[in-house]
């Protein structure tokens, strides 16, 4: 079995859904529900991923403050089995996100990345390495939440990554996904530079458009040239996946969407509890399609996490 090392981003989510219209300047408008709760695009992916593969086989690693919303996430990831090693920054608060969404509107986001980017790379590598070093099952190392990372961080992952490869058992070479989680272009820095050290891209249309300034499929056939495999989502059209010359799409099953936060994470952590035991990325992808569909039909990014079960089910009908 994989042993999964998820970093990125842990945020505290305000949800305001079922919005017929954003506020206006100075103005207000109603929602049909808010609520606070655990979020993160890396912290959903985990949750996700250990309601799928079972507890203890997921470690978490992010940057929190010193403050209830810590304490909050900390419990959150502890009641999924998830290993939570969660550096305390004793100056900023934990990150937090508010997101308005409506049927007609998408959605859209007020974030205070807070503590997030503040993750320290030598507290990070020295936890990693001594991971790696008492390792006697595959690894898989996830970088979620991109958009979160601090300069530093973003400079040093190509090297780092190397460096955890080369002092890894030879025979525990760690895989290693990377989720874009973001399309403006400070979001998006540095990430480029990463695709020759990943072994699977997963990002949506605009986020991979934006990443090679390419429309999508000449996008996802340059990142894969770099010779990872990537899934590419559309929102409601399902993705589409590429591993060599070998492509193909697939298409989530019909549901009535309540709130659709948390839906990528969702797909992304189906995708690698699947392709990293093996599936090939055609059956992995169609069941993550499945899994982000199942959260669209919940509140909040992971306060109802997919499992094998719920998926399958909703694939059946």
């Amino acid at each position: 079995m994989v042993r999964f090392h998820v970093l990125g981003d842990a945020l505290v989510d305000v949800v305001c859904g079922g919005l017929a219209q954003l506020p206006s300047p100075e103005g207000d408008a109603t929602a049909e529900h808010i609520a606070l709760r655990a979020g993160g695009s890396a912290l959903n992916t985990a949750v996700h991923l250990a309601s799928l593969v079972g507890p203890g086989r997921v470690t978490f690693y992010a940057c929190v403050g010193k403050d209830a919303f810590a304490d909050m996430l900390t419990a959150r990831l502890e009641s999924m089995g998830i290993e939570a090693k969660l550096q305390r920054h004793s100056e900023k608060s934990t990150g937090s996100c508010v997101i308005l969404s409506g049927p007609s509107l998408g959605r859209s986001f007020v974030t205070c990345y807070g503590a997030a980017p503040e993750l320290d790379v030598e507290l990070l590598a020295q936890s990693l390495q001594s991971e790696l070093e008492r390792a006697d099952e595959p690894v898989h190392i996830h970088l979620g939440g991109v958009y979160s990372y601090g300069p530093t961080l973003r400079q040093t992952l190509p090297s780092f990554l190397r460096r955890l490869r080369a002092t890894s058992r030879a025979l525990r070479r760690p895989t290693v996904s990377l989720d874009a989680n973001g399309h403006e272009a400070d979001q998006l820095e540095g990430v480029r530079a990463l695709l020759p050290e990943i072994d699977l891209f997963k990002g949506n249309v605009k986020e991979v458009e934006a990443l090679l300034g390419l429309g999508w499929p000449d996008a996802m056939a340059e990142v894969t040239s770099q010779g990872c495999a990537a899934v590419i989502t559309c929102g409601a059209e399902g993705a589409h996946w590429r591993l060599g010359s070998a492509c193909g799409s697939a298409k989530p099953p019909p549901i009535t969407p309540l709130d659709s936060t948390g839906a990528g994470d969702a797909c992304g952590a189906a995708l690698l509890a699947r392709w990293s035991s093996g599936e090939d990325l055609e059956s992995a992808t169609a069941f993550a399609c499945a899994a982000g569909a199942w959260n669209c039909t919940k509140l909040g990014g992971c306060e109802t996490p997919a499992t094998e079960e719920t998926v399958r089910a909703l694939m059946q009908q």
